[in-house]
C-alpha cells in the first residue's frame, strides 16, 4: 500500500496536470488542433473530474475498511498477543532444555534449519511425504550421525517448526500493528484530502465552464486561408486598401493599412506567432496584437469578433477575427498595423 503521502501528490499532481495541460493546449495550440482533429480540451478536462470522483470513492472505500480492520484488531490484539507469547514460551523452554538436558543437540538445532527447509521444499515438489520423510531421515541420520534415535529427531523437528511458526506469527503481529496505525492515520487524513480532491473539482468545473464557452467561440471561427508568400500573408483578402501607411491625419501620421470589407468578413492571421493581448478601447475598438519572430508585431484593430485569447499560439492563415467598426471607426474595416522591433513599418513591404 502507498504511503498517504505518495497517494496525495500523485493525485494533487496529476489533477493539476491535466488542468494545466488543458489551458495550455488552449492558449497556445487550440485552433490548430480544432481544425485538424476536433480534439477538446473540455473532454480532458471531464476526464480529469472524473478521475478525481474515482479517488474519492476510493478514499471512502479505504476509510470503511481502515475502519472495520480497527474494530478487529482492537477486538483480537490480545488474541494475537498471546499466540505469539505462547509460542514464545514454548520456543524459549525448548532452548533451555537443550543448554541443560541435551548440549549435545545444541549444534544439530542449529545446522538443522537448511536441511528441514530443503525438506518443505520437497514436500511440495515430490508431493509424497513418504518419499520425502524417508529420504529426509537417510540424510538425517547421515549428515547430523543421531543413529536411529527417533526422539532426537522429532524433538528437532518440532524445535524448527516452533520456531518458524514464532517466526511468522512475530512477523504477522506486526504487519497488523503496523496497519492499524495506517488504518488510524487513515481515517484521520483521508477525509482531508478528500476535501482537498472536492475542491479541486470544483475548481476544474469552473475551469471547464471557461473552456466550454471558448470552444463555442472557437465553434464559430471559419476555416483557415493563406494568401501571399511573403513574411506576411494578406489577413483580410477580400478587402480593399482604403487608407495606406503614412497617410496624414489631423496632425498625426496613420501607422497602418485601412483594409475596407463587408462587417462579418474573416480576418487571418499573417504568420505565425502567439497572441500577447488582446481587448477593447475607445480609439482600437475589439483587437489583437500578435508577437512574431524576428522582432514582428502585428495588430488587427476594430473587429466585430475576436476568436483567441492572451497567450495563445497560432498560426498563418488562421481565422483570428472578424471586421467590424468597433471603437474610432466610420465604417466596417480592419486596420492592420505591423511593427519592427517597436517601430511601425509598411505592412505591404512583407506582405
Amino acid at each position: 500500500m502507498k504511503t498517504l503521502k505518495t497517494k496525495y501528490i500523485a493525485i494533487i499532481f496529476a489533477s493539476v496536470l491535466l488542468a494545466v495541460v488543458s489551458v495550455f493546449a488552449i492558449t497556445t495550440e487550440f485552433a490548430y488542433a480544432w481544425n485538424t482533429t476536433q480534439w477538446r480540451p473540455s473532454v480532458e478536462i471531464k476526464k480529469s473530474i472524473d478521475s478525481s470522483y474515482a479517488k474519492i470513492r476510493e478514499y471512502n472505500d479505504e476509510i470503511e475498511e481502515s475502519k472495520n480492520f480497527i474494530v478487529d484488531y482492537e477486538n483480537n490484539a490480545d488474541i494475537y498477543d498471546e499466540y505469539v507469547q505462547l509460542l514464545q514460551e514454548k520456543f524459549d523452554n525448548m532452548e533451555k532444555f537443550i543448554k541443560v538436558e541435551k548440549p549435545e543437540l545444541e549444534e544439530i538445532t542449529k545446522s538443522s534449519y537448511a536441511a528441514f527447509f530443503a525438506k518443505g521444499l520437497l514436500d511440495e515438489m515430490v508431493g509424497n511425504r513418504f518419499v520425502t520423510d524417508g529420504l529426509f531421515k537417510w540424510s538425517f541420520v547421515t549428515f547430523f550421525a543421531c543413529g536411529e534415535d527417533d526422539e532426537i529427531m522429532k524433538f528437532v523437528e518440532d524445535y524448527y517448526n516452533t520456531k518458524k511458526e514464532l517466526d511468522s506469527a512475530t512477523n504477522e503481529n506486526e504487519e497488523a500493528a503496523t496497519k492499524y496505525n495506517q488504518s488510524l492515520s487513515n481515517i484521520n487524513n483521508l477525509p482531508i484530502e478528500i476535501n482537498t480532491l472536492n475542491q479541486n473539482i470544483a475548481n476544474l468545473n469552473n475551469l471547464l465552464a471557461e473552456v466550454l464557452e471558448i470552444e463555442q467561440v472557437f465553434g464559430a471561427a471559419g476555416e483557415s486561408r493563406i494568401e501571399g508568400s511573403s513574411f506576411f500573408c494578406h489577413p483580410c483578402p477580400d478587402s480593399q486598401i482604403s487608407s495606406p501607411f503614412g497617410e496624414s491625419r489631423d496632425g498625426y501620421t496613420h501607422h497602418g493599412c485601412d483594409f475596407v470589407a463587408a462587417s462579418g468578413t474573416p480576418i487571418y492571421c499573417a504568420a505565425d506567432g502567439v497572441v500577447f493581448e488582446t481587448g477593447q478601447s475607445d480609439s482600437m475598438g475589439n483587437y489583437i496584437k500578435i508577437q512574431h519572430a524576428d522582432g514582428f508585431v502585428s495588430v488587427y484593430m476594430h473587429c466585430s469578433h475576436v476568436f483567441v485569447p492572451n497567450g495563445m499560439q497560432v498560426f498563418r492563415g488562421d481565422n483570428i477575427a472578424l471586421v467590424g467598426s468597433t471603437g474610432d471607426s466610420e465604417a466596417p474595416h480592419l486596420h492592420f498595423q505591423v511593427e519592427l522591433n517597436g517601430t511601425p513599418v509598411n505592412c505591404l513591404d512583407y506582405m
